[in-house]
């Protein structure tokens, strides 16, 4: 939605933030919850005390989707907008309530005694409860490695903004320890992430250890993980991560991969769950483009149909789980349909598998999808790319904000996709160009078209990178613009199109 309607994107992040309560303990006054779990009949704020979950992520998913959307538009005067909370008249900048929604992470859920995020009632799974005497105790190895991503976005967003560097410094360090411990607190022995440690009478879950009551893999953190970057520095444990799921996991279900991945009987809740395979196929997207797209195509509707095709859900819907015997989750047999994540989240993480990705300065490229895929294209009125199969890639970036804006490209899968395709190439030959403010091009709702009105002119930028090289190559506007475009070609000897 940032992408093809970013106004529309703006509309929800506003309705989200006008649910903030005043007080963490306005809705339950024995439990902190900034956000609530749903509006219901009036407007009702629906909360603990009213039967609802009140877990430790909400926040995040709202720093989230908010920094998401501020890096993707550069619409940084959205933060100056003054809006009321819940059940009050002060109008406070969006970024004063972006700023108590991680405080409200930073303190009120805080740390607990292994360093990571507390579980408070739950978290993404509000059905993964701790004992009632571990509340505010346990932990989630899930939600650590949501927040490890999370922070560090909103502390670019921070530093974009301007005047907020303890704050923005605050945010990284907390994450930095989150990763930390996540490798050093969090790991199993076997070569997995848990999923949470809950409390001193049950302990860890999601471990090898023969005594865990909800033992085994658990696919849901490891996504996350990816995104955040806690393998970086330790690449074979990613890569052990991921040999992991694809021999405990990849065989339990013919579409995603199941929640739980153990064998045997298991509770409610333990299939596919596109809310949180998607985060998977754009973590995977950075370390193995190959296995990104097979997960990315196990979880549509396709490949779900073709799984049973004698049952029309997952034909053209679905709900937000896939049980084993491809049936919806038990507490959505009412509502087995239009589940919006079945539909959303492939349209965000393909923008990821192109190599979509928005920085403080501009817009990075960086291709996941494997090139035995061939040509494709991704195209919104903020941004698109797209490749011809062979040789060439394409694309615009459309922010909202004028500024001389930053392409950066990874020039490696480029040069491997092109050596694929055609065989040696010597490098590659960037082409960015610029259009001055009120030069922009036409743009409706699903296209942007490349002709500039009559008598604009653009502003080029060349540049070209050796096929050995390492460091991204980086272009700038040669002016301030709203509107960039680039071509690549590989350059250089082609000694024969193997298509």
């Amino acid at each position: 939605m940032i992408h093809a309607r970013p106004t529309l994107a703006k509309s929800v992040l506003r309705l989200s933030l006008k649910q903030l309560q005043r007080s963490p303990y306005e809705l339950d006054p024995s439990h902190p919850a900034l956000l609530p779990d749903s509006l219901i009949g009036a407007g009702v704020a629906r909360s603990g005390s009213k039967g609802a979950p009140e877990p430790d992520d909400f926040e995040l998913y709202l720093l989230l989707a908010a920094a998401e959307y501020i890096l993707a538009t550069k619409d940084v005067a959205f933060l100056a907008e003054a809006l009321s909370g819940y059940n009050s008249t002060d109008e406070l900048p969006v970024l004063t309530h972006l700023l108590r929604a991680a405080n409200f992470t930073l303190d009120d859920v805080g740390r607990g005694p292994h360093g990571l995020l507390r579980l408070l009632s739950s978290d993404w799974d509000d059905g993964f409860k701790p004992p009632a005497t571990a509340r505010n105790l346990s932990e989630s190895v899930l939600s650590s490695a949501l927040a490890a991503l999370v922070l560090p976005k909103w502390a670019s967003v921070l530093r974009l903004v301007g005047g907020h560097s303890d704050a923005a410094a605050r945010a990284d360090a907390f994450a930095d320890g989150l990763k930390h411990q996540l490798l050093t607190e969090a790991w199993d022995p076997a070569g997995w992430l848990r999923r949470a440690w809950l409390g001193p009478s049950m302990g860890w879950v999601g471990s090898s250890a023969s005594t865990d009551v909800d033992g085994g893999v658990f696919s849901a953190p490891v996504g996350w993980a990816l995104l955040a970057g806690v393998f970086d520095d330790v690449p074979a444990r990613g890569l052990q991560q991921v040999g992991t799921l694809l021999t405990h996991c990849r065989g339990a279900m013919p579409i995603g991969f199941p929640y739980r991945c153990r064998q045997g009987p298991l509770p409610p809740g333990s299939g596919a769950w596109p809310a949180q395979n998607h985060p998977m196929v754009m973590g995977l997207a950075r370390v193995n483009g190959s296995v990104a797209w097979d997960e990315f195509a196990r979880n549509s509707l396709e490949a779900q149909a073709a799984w049973r095709p004698d049952r029309w859900l997952g034909v053209w819907t679905s709900s937000d789980e896939i049980r084993r015997d491809s049936l919806p989750g038990n507490w959505t047999n009412d509502f087995p349909a239009l589940c919006t994540h079945r539909h959303a989240w492939p349209l965000v993480s393909f923008a990821i598998l192109v190599g979509l990705r928005p920085t403080t300065t501009g817009i990075s490229l960086s291709p996941s999808l494997p090139p035995r895929l061939g040509p494709y294209e991704y195209d919104t009125p903020l941004a698109g790319a797209r490749w011809d199969g062979r040789s060439k890639w394409s694309g615009h970036y459309a922010p909202l904000a004028t500024g001389a804006w930053q392409l950066r490209v990874d020039v490696a899968p480029l040069v491997a996709a092109a050596t694929e395709a055609l065989g040696r190439v010597s490098g590659m030959r960037v082409t960015l160009s610029a259009l001055a403010a009120g030069c922009e091009p036409a743009v409706d709702t699903g296209h942007v078209d490349p002709s500039p009105p009559h008598g604009c002119a653009p502003h080029v930028v060349v540049a070209r990178a050796a096929a050995n090289q390492a460091a991204p190559l980086s272009l700038r506007s040669p002016l301030p613009t709203r509107y960039i475009a680039w071509v690549i070609v590989a350059d250089g000897h082609i000694e024969h199109d193997r298509r």
